[in-house]
């Protein structure tokens, strides 16, 4: 869009809403993130019934410092 349209970057960004500094470091993925949502993938194609507490319980031992709310987040995200 910048180049497209002769705009500046703050301009652009102030257009479709973006702060500059996400522009210019995009969110990068990390690795916990993606053996979590794994290990979260698995436990609940094991256990059906199991809702995102009762997953975050099963994981608290694994996975230290990952509250209930995070759980719940990557549950939607990823329903199985």
């Amino acid at each position: 869009m910048i180049e497209q349209h002769h705009l500046s970057e703050r301009h652009a960004c102030r257009l479709v809403g973006l702060s500059r500094d996400s522009y210019r470091h995009p969110p990068q993925p990390s690795e916990l993130n993606a053996t979590l949502g794994e290990q979260i993938r698995q436990t609940a194609l094991v256990r059906r019934r199991f809702g995102y507490r009762r997953i975050h319980d099963m994981l608290r031992q694994q996975f230290p410092g990952v509250n209930h709310k995070r759980i719940y987040r990557m549950r939607l995200a990823n329903p199985s």
